[in-house]
């Protein structure tokens, strides 16, 4: 495969940024500084490229984090025709060459942990309720009619009417303090998080996503975007029952 394909392939930018890369002597195999682009890479001789005097992790599918800032929506065209700011605004070009997209949405207003990748099977399983993948978040709230308390832990557990003919699958709520709480839910319901909310008689005044399945975010900052790492994506692909290797 040509050299430009392979570190585009590896998440390092669209082609037109990695053939900088190599214009600036920064990509060398097997110790050597490479040159040409369209130089052919053997399969067995991927292992030893480096960016920097760094192994670069070659791979076809690529899967990033980002911590969703708050004010942009989940889309990935750039600010749209009404001024408003979205996530095509914050990625780097290359999503777009890769048909990097995020998995599922957050409202604009809604921050914390979205995955994104181009693994379109992956895509599918996190997505779908059959493979039951926890999505964490941190609520706040507006007591509309009582402080969290037990009687709502017992019937997020039990899952509820949630309108429009729907009903919560069963989740897990702990309550972090009178208008405060973490609530795990397993499908992904539209809006599911403040329609159990005002189910509960409550209204959402903030929210965050703590982590999605085995990826939990850390200390990036609104805006950050990285690779996952190596184990977080074995962990990932095992729990949607699919094969790490």
């Amino acid at each position: 495969m040509r050299l430009d394909r392979i570190l585009a392939n590896s998440g390092l930018g669209s082609r037109k940024d990695v053939k900088k890369l190599i214009k600036n002597a920064r990509i060398s195999l097997e110790g050597e500084i490479l040159t040409d682009p369209g130089q052919n890479i053997d399969e067995d001789k991927r292992e030893w490229l480096y960016l920097d005097n760094e192994p670069i992790r070659v791979q076809e599918w690529l899967y990033y984090l980002m911590h969703k800032p708050a004010g942009f929506l989940t889309a990935m065209n750039q600010t749209d025709e009404t001024g408003q700011s979205t996530l095509g605004d914050l990625v780097p070009d290359f999503f777009f060459h890769k048909k990097i997209v995020p998995v599922g949405r957050l409202d604009k207003d809604t921050t914390g942990l979205l995955l994104f990748t181009n693994d379109g099977t992956l895509h599918h399983r996190l997505l779908s309720p059959k493979y039951k993948i926890p999505r964490t978040y941190e609520v706040s709230i507006e007591i509309l009619d009582h402080c969290f308390n037990e009687d709502d832990v017992k019937a997020v557990a039990l899952g509820m009417d949630i309108g429009l003919g729907e009903r919560s699958g069963p989740g897990e709520l702990i309550i972090l303090g009178p208008d405060r709480s973490r609530l795990t839910l397993y499908e992904g319901k539209y809006h599911e998080v403040k329609r159990i909310m005002e189910a509960l008689g409550k209204e959402v005044t903030s929210l965050h996503r703590l982590s999605y399945g085995p990826i939990i975010l850390g200390d990036e900052k609104p805006g950050q975007i990285r690779l996952l790492e190596p184990s977080e994506i074995e962990a990932m692909l095992q729990a949607c029952g699919l094969d790490p290797a």
